[in-house]
């Protein structure tokens, strides 16, 4: 089930089906993988996988072993420029803090990183503080955050066996980058919160035309019933707005007017101040104070008219080919 939940979300990301079977795997392709798709393979796949990882650690061990035979200057480096070296080691080690932010930079795992080093007489270089990191980690001996990873929320740092025998070791010792988080971040979410981060990310959804003009007609209608209104004001839109998404199940002119009532009984909506006045004999409407509603003379006539009419007029007058031609004109 969850293997055909991993498949469907790669497909939608562009995956071809011909990559989600069962086949050979190296490491290279399978780290450039997304969340995703690295998912399926796990489940689907993961004889190849384990051998892939498998294999890029022993790539990894035989780098290490290159470098302990090939770097033995490192002691004729640290005598004769001393400065040099702490510079590479300052700029190497933030560069590798930047992309395995899981390790945890305190004192004491700090030092062993570097003692590792030292001990196998490796230069300061970011591939050097890498196998430092992993080897380390695959002893237990230093610490991992693993919220950092995007995996999980747990921040409870991982050392010793709990590290060690960790069943998603592997994941929890790669690289993360910004993009990689935010993947595996969402990878984890519920349907609520999936919802939420894509409003956030993308906005809310394109409303479509013939509906924002029925909501566009609606506040044009209380504009006119309700002089006092300041029509454009974008802080009045969106929390009548927000009021209907919370309260109504349609946008017309019947519930924009209950939301206003109640918004203006709660005292926040922005109001024209005096724009009523009621008196003696009758009530007054001082019209200077009314926001005008920007409109091209061409557009005038109509648009009056529409604002004229009420919700059932404007069903039957937008229901015809020529009127909705002339709206979008508008």
């Amino acid at each position: 089930m969850e293997a055909a939940h991993y498949k469907a979300l790669a497909l939608k990301q562009g995956i071809s089906e011909e990559s989600l079977v069962r086949r050979p795997l190296t490491y290279s392709e399978f780290d450039a993988m997304s969340e995703a798709e690295k998912n399926y393979h796990l489940l689907q796949n993961s004889q190849a996988v384990d051998k892939a990882l498998a294999e890029h650690e022993k790539e990894a061990r035989e780098a290490v072993t290159h470098a302990k035979r090939e770097v033995r200057k490192i002691a004729t480096y640290d005598v004769e420029d001393v400065h040099a070296l702490a510079d590479l080691m300052i700029a190497n080690g933030g560069k590798f803090s930047v992309m395995f932010p899981q390790f945890v930079a305190s004192r004491k795992n700090t030092d062993r990183v570097l003692k590792y080093l030292r001990d196998n007489e490796l230069l300061p270089e970011v591939e050097n503080f890498i196998a430092a990191f992993q080897a380390l980690a695959h002893a237990g001996e230093i610490s991992i955050d693993p919220s950092k990873t995007g995996l999980t929320q747990d921040s409870t740092e991982l050392t010793g066996a709990a590290l060690q025998e960790h069943p998603n070791l592997a994941h929890l010792l790669t690289r993360v980058t910004p993009q990689i988080f935010e993947q595996r971040s969402v990878m984890r979410m519920n349907d609520a919160d999936f919802k939420k981060w894509e409003r956030e990310k993308n906005g809310p959804p394109e409303v479509p035309p013939i509906i924002k003009r029925r909501i566009d007609q609606a506040f044009v209608t209380l504009a006119d019933k309700h002089p006092e209104f300041r029509f454009n004001s974008d802080t009045n839109k969106e929390r009548l707005l927000a009021h209907l998404n919370a309260h109504a199940t349609t946008i017309d002119a019947k519930n924009v007017e209950m939301a206003y009532q109640s918004l203006k009984a709660a005292g926040v909506l922005d109001l024209n101040p005096n724009v009523v006045v009621r008196g003696e004999y009758g009530t007054i409407t001082d019209h200077s104070q009314i926001e005008p509603k920007l409109r091209s003379d061409k557009q005038e006539s109509l648009a009056d008219k529409i604002a004229r009419m009420n919700a059932d007029e404007f069903s039957e007058f937008i229901s015809r080919p020529a009127n909705r031609r002339a709206v979008d004109r508008l």
